[in-house]
């Protein structure tokens, strides 16, 4: 129950070329991961960000996202988990 991320970006720093990312759990407040980066645009990164995190904790979670490429890429990678069966 609860198992919801909320991932996303923060440009205030890309003046002095760093993408700041965030994955938290909005309803304990818990802070998945918080990492920083030279760019924001890579959806391939912040995935990876969610498949670590969760190879750590060992299950999945829903994930709320505003960045479409990797909300796009989430729901792929469900389909394809869902139809391998």
């Amino acid at each position: 129950m609860n198992d919801l991320f909320a991932v996303d970006q923060h440009n205030k720093w890309l003046r002095f070329g760093l993408g700041l990312h965030t994955g938290i759990k909005p309803f304990s407040g818990r802070i998945m991961w918080i990492r920083v980066w030279h760019s924001n645009r890579n959806p391939q990164l912040i995935l990876s960000y969610y498949l670590d995190t969760i190879e750590e904790l060992g299950r999945s979670f829903f994930i709320s996202c505003e960045i479409t490429a990797v909300r796009l890429t989430l729901h792929h990678c469900r389909y394809a988990i869902d139809h391998s069966k």
